[in-house]
């Protein structure tokens, strides 16, 4: 059998011990600043309108959602 191609090295990312340390000060920094809210607590003057809700929304904003059903 004859196939041609190139047979790919599995490739590891590495990263030196200062990188890692760096990243990880920073998900620290992001994991204490993170809230939790519901529309409700966010509702402050009435319901919000469709457009309301996504002018409100930021970059900086993690939206989750949950559809639950029987």
């Amino acid at each position: 059998m004859n196939i041609k191609g190139t047979k790919k090295k599995n490739q590891v990312v590495t990263a030196n011990i200062f990188e890692q340390q760096e990243l990880l000060k920073k998900a620290e920094v992001i994991r204490e600043n993170l809230t939790a809210s519901t529309w409700r607590e966010l509702e402050t003057n009435g319901k919000f309108d469709k457009n309301e809700k996504l002018s409100f929304i930021s970059d900086d904003m993690l939206i989750l959602g949950c559809d639950v059903g029987r």
